[in-house]
């Protein structure tokens, strides 16, 4: 219990990371006694939209995570996780590639647990770019170190280092965090703390409130309510932001890609093992850029805001 207590925290902290299974949720992130795979696949449609070089933008997101415990029903269990990205762009403007893919595996391990303090360890490889697994620089390496205590029933401190070669912020760095996480009573969850900060709120058994920020610029907030049993309605926003090596930008730049999002829409949980989600949303800020990360990037192309249709599957054994 204490090791899926302490995983809670260090997936807050990963969330500097784009993408979350092959990060220190991997490691972390509770199962359930029995389960043994979890994946999620989501699906973004956006209208046509007009860009400044004169066309219109029709853009497709496709979203798969995952993970898998070696043995079920062991907590520190080594776990292999993947996450993969595919954005489909049709333009005739032939500025921005039209597939570009960013996916990743990692293996998680505890590593070892001290006067209460539990130790975790991920390492991992990706490949961010527009031509499949062809282009040298757009191969990436992961890895992170975690570190947690249970201080008592209502407390909780986390510490981190995480290096990811395609973060979207500083990726050529480890980054390093620190979060101390509080439970006020059985409705208010908080997490204090740098690059991460959170705030988990259930007003009435039905209705959840959910809320983060990341360093430099990342807050998503979301709101659940329960009608029936086994479907509720939400509303979201996200900041998504993406970074592709592609040619002509050299080997130290990359194409940056980055929008936000506000939805609204339904989930359906038949069982224990099957969620499906319907959406519509609508996307704003929309760009693409050219740069080393987006501390200072070169503007490329940006299009006008547009309604898209979001759904997805998540499937639990």
């Amino acid at each position: 219990m204490r090791i899926a207590l302490l995983g809670l925290l260090l997936i807050g902290l990963s969330a500097t990371s784009a993408r979350a299974q092959t990060g220190p949720g991997l490691l972390l992130k509770p199962w359930p006694t029995d389960q043994t795979v979890e994946s999620t696949t989501d699906g973004y449609f956006l209208n046509a939209a007009h860009g400044d070089t004169g066309s219109n933008l029709q853009l497709s997101e496709y979203e798969s995570e995952g993970r898998l415990r070696i043995e079920p029903g062991n907590l520190v269990s080594p776990r292999i996780g993947y996450d993969f990205t595919l954005l489909q762009t049709t333009s005739k403007s032939g500025t921005i590639p039209k597939d570009l893919t960013d996916e990743s595996v990692a293996i998680g391990t505890t590593v070892g647990q001290y006067h209460g303090w539990v130790a975790g360890l991920t390492l991992g490889l990706g490949y961010a770019g527009d031509t499949a697994f062809e282009r040298g620089s757009a191969w990436y390496g992961k890895a992170t170190l975690g570190i947690g205590k249970e201080i008592n029933d209502h407390d909780i401190l986390g510490i981190v280092l995480d290096y990811d070669g395609n973060r979207p912020y500083f990726p050529d760095i480890p980054l390093p965090g620190v979060v101390y996480r509080h439970k006020v009573d059985d409705n208010i969850l908080l997490a204090l703390g740098l690059p991460y900060s959170s705030i988990e709120w259930h007003p009435t058994d039905r209705l959840k409130v959910e809320a983060s920020y990341t360093l430099v610029s990342q807050f998503a907030a979301r709101v659940d309510y329960e009608v029936v049993k086994h479907v509720s309605l939400y509303g979201s926003f996200a900041n998504v932001q993406d970074a592709f090596h592609v040619a002509d930008l050299g080997s130290n730049r990359r194409l940056l890609f980055s929008q936000q999002r506000i939805e609204t829409g339904v989930e359906f949980s038949a069982n224990d093992h099957l969620m499906l989600r319907v959406a519509a949303g609508y996307a704003f800020d929309n760009r693409f850029q050219r740069g080393f990360d987006f501390d200072n990037p070169d503007k490329l192309v940006n299009f006008g805001d547009a309604p898209y249709a979001h759904a997805a599957l998540e499937l639990r054994f």
